[in-house]
């Protein structure tokens, strides 16, 4: 779609490091989605790099927040058009290092998909990793003071005059900061990935029942047996839907 317009501005940042930019819609993902931070092998990385990506977007309702986040955007640009105004999403987590680049990420590319322009910015992306509580009740407690007192991002509140014009291009654009534009095939396959993992681990939680199940020495030989197949059988499917995925 050569010389369509950015339409959208997409930013990704951390509460640690100050409050919310002022924007349309705000996301704050940081009680919903884990933190890859909690695992030493994912804590130095960012949302740039795969394994990262897939921590992410492999999570319960990561994928129906990206759609959902980008329909919401669609929805807003005519106003915002009329305005003269990109369409502005936030996305917070914690440090701005993990789960709003990639989220933030998916969403421009969605965006980009539909056939628009989008600006993408990870304001905190080059910050160093901030040390800081991980577990237990301190982790919230944590949060929720240097939510507020940190130094950092402002709250700009802008209003429809102050907020960014849209701005021409060669084609649609994902942005300036280098950030991680799927292609189509690579969508499909991150969705694939990330609903074989679920049903896989349905079913293993299912045959893991079963198991505890055939345990009860109480219900007798022929109930024990039943579940110890139905846990084979249900075993066995969780691995071949693996296998279909690639794992």
């Amino acid at each position: 779609m050569p010389g369509e317009p950015v339409r959208f501005r997409v930013e990704s940042f951390g509460y640690l490091h100050g409050q919310a930019p002022g924007a349309d819609v705000v996301a704050d993902v940081r009680h919903s989605l884990k933190d890859p931070h909690v695992s030493p092998e994912l804590r130095e990385l960012t949302g740039r790099d795969t394994a990262v990506r897939l921590n992410v977007l492999a999570q319960p309702g990561a994928p129906e927040l990206v759609r959902a986040l980008a329909a919401a955007a669609l929805a807003l640009r005519p106003s915002a058009e009329a305005r003269g105004v990109l369409v502005h999403l936030a996305i917070g987590c914690q440090g701005g290092r993990h789960r709003s680049v990639v989220l933030a990420d998916a969403i421009a590319t969605a965006l980009f998909l539909a056939g628009y322009g989008v600006h993408v910015v990870h304001t905190h992306l080059s910050r160093p990793v901030v040390d800081r509580p991980t577990y237990g009740p301190d982790a919230a407690a944590h949060s929720a003071k240097n939510a507020h007192a940190a130094p950092g991002l402002p709250n700009h509140h802008e209003s429809s005059q102050e907020r960014a014009p849209m701005v021409g291009s060669d084609g649609p654009d994902v942005a300036d900061d280098g950030c991680v534009i799927y292609t189509p095939d690579e969508l499909n396959e991150l969705i694939t990935i990330t609903a074989g993992r679920a049903v896989a681990g349905a079913l293993r939680e299912r045959a893991d029942f079963h198991r505890s199940a055939a345990s009860d020495l109480r219900i007798g030989t022929t109930a024990q047996l039943w579940h110890l197949t139905e846990a084979d059988d249900l075993d066995v499917v969780a691995a071949r839907e693996l296998r279909e995925v690639g794992e």
